[in-house]
């Protein structure tokens, strides 16, 4: 197996199982501290936590090591000319997780989950299709095991993100405002497996 399957593969199973219910455990903080990276965070009335972030580098020095982001693009037939994210949906104790991934606008930028598997794809392909690019949901017996959901979406634009300080969140008659984050490796690690349902008062 070559080292990008090999890569791949593992980021596969680490993505299902790290959406699926363990909300007992607990996880130490990297020894190292990288770089801050950007992200976009909301929360919707009924406690639906909402974020979108760029698919991560892998935290290694070595050029062979080639980032995932470049693995995602050449595995799933992502072209340079498409914007490409990492959503993540973590329901509370009222919201559950919806049915639908929805739609995340950034300016004029429409994001999409991927939702047509190429015909012609391999086995590993579609592995990294159902794990990743779709997180797995239909992977699990019962979605309600998911503490998040965890999928990609992708815009038909290239242009940068680094001057978008909100995005737009809809699933329906639902819209959560996201907000610019800059967080380190750490802080986004503890924010994300911190992610515990929450009851949400009633108004």
């Amino acid at each position: 197996m070559s080292l990008k399957w090999a890569v791949l593969l593992v980021a596969a199973v680490s993505m299902v199982g790290a959406c699926s219910e363990g909300s007992g455990r607990t996880s130490a903080a990297p020894e190292h501290d990288f770089p801050a990276r950007p992200a976009w965070a909301g929360v919707a009335p009924n406690g639906l936590i909402v974020v979108a972030e760029p698919v991560g580098e892998l935290a290694h020095s070595e050029a062979a090591i080639i980032d995932e982001e470049s693995l995602l693009r050449d595995s799933l037939g992502i072209t340079a000319d498409q914007q490409l994210l990492r959503l993540h949906l973590a329901p509370s104790a009222k919201s559950g997780l919806p049915d639908t991934a929805g739609m995340l606008r950034a300016g004029d930028m429409e994001f999409q989950a991927m939702t047509k598997m190429p015909e012609d794809f391999s086995a590993p392909q579609r592995l990294i299709w159902h794990s990743i690019a779709q997180g797995g949901r239909h992977m699990v017996k019962d979605s309600g095991q998911l503490e998040r959901w965890s999928l990609l979406v992708v815009a038909s634009d290239s242009a940068a993100l680094d001057q978008v300080d909100k995005m737009l969140w809809q699933n329906g008659s639902m819209q959560v405002e996201l907000q610019r984050q800059s967080w380190s490796e750490v802080e986004r690690l503890q924010f994300l497996e911190a992610l515990v349902p929450v009851d949400v008062e009633d108004e």
